[in-house]
């Protein structure tokens, strides 16, 4: 366990050298929070259904991060291994391969957690967030649309061999997702048209699942997201299980 932990430390520090990861982890939503919280403030807004525009907004602004470390900086991350052979290496040392992807994703998490203390602390100081919603049910619901976004990364880094791949894999996700999913952009402001491909997106209903409970909203009007978010969470890693090289 102690070997564990540090290893995941050495991931950690490694993603702290990342530019594109900090920025988009730790400096884009804090700033999204900032610039759309100075704009809209957070009294309620009949545009909002009588709820602060923040209040609002702000699981959105999470999932950012999740998709930033989760969909990008994971997948990336493991191609680099297996294309420089450094996983290929470890295989013949006591330290097991599994341990290095296990430290990544340990290293991945603490950055996330990192971030949303960032967010929430900057809304609730700033622009008085409020959570109508039970604390405990909102990070369970963080905690299943993680894990769902995670395995879709996990996907990506078993399927793409080589960096490049898993760098364009990653963008042409990645970048739908925050701008179609209601994180950057509240779904209030799409075109009725267009919500029935934004539902295409299993970041839109982890977004409409946070949301709704942050809300205080019953989570038995959520069972569909909910299910697809698990679906999607099985399914993924089922699949890079069986789909995973070393080399």
């Amino acid at each position: 366990m102690k070997l564990f932990i540090q290893v995941s430390l050495v991931e950690f520090r490694l993603l702290l050298r990342s530019f594109v990861t900090i920025f988009f982890s730790l400096i884009f939503p804090p700033m999204m929070v900032i610039l759309f919280g100075s704009i809209y403030g957070n009294d309620p807004a009949q545009f909002f259904n009588n709820r602060g525009a923040l209040d609002t907004m702000l699981p959105g602004y999470l999932s950012i991060s999740i998709c930033v470390i989760g969909l990008m900086n994971l997948p990336i991350s493991i191609a680099q291994y297996r294309q420089r052979k450094i996983l290929k290496r470890y295989k013949a040392t006591p330290l097991s391969p599994w341990m290095i992807l296990g430290g990544q994703l340990f290293g991945s998490l603490i950055l996330l957690i990192v971030s949303v203390f960032l967010v929430l602390g900057i809304a609730k100081i700033l622009f008085n967030y409020r959570m109508d919603g039970n604390i405990l049910l909102f990070i369970l619901t963080f905690i299943l649309t993680t894990l769902s976004l995670f395995s879709i990364g996990f996907l990506v880094a078993s399927l793409a061999k080589t960096e490049k791949s898993a760098n364009l894999l990653a963008n042409i996700l990645y970048f739908p997702m925050i701008f179609l999913s209601g994180s950057t952009f509240p779904s209030e402001m799409f075109p009725e048209k267009m919500v029935f491909y934004t539902k295409l997106l299993p970041l839109t209903h982890g977004v409409e699942l946070m949301k709704g409970v942050s809300f205080g909203l019953p989570i038995s009007g959520f069972i569909p997201e909910i299910l697809l978010l698990t679906g999607f969470t099985i399914v993924c890693t089922i699949i890079s299980v069986f789909t995973f090289t070393w080399e």
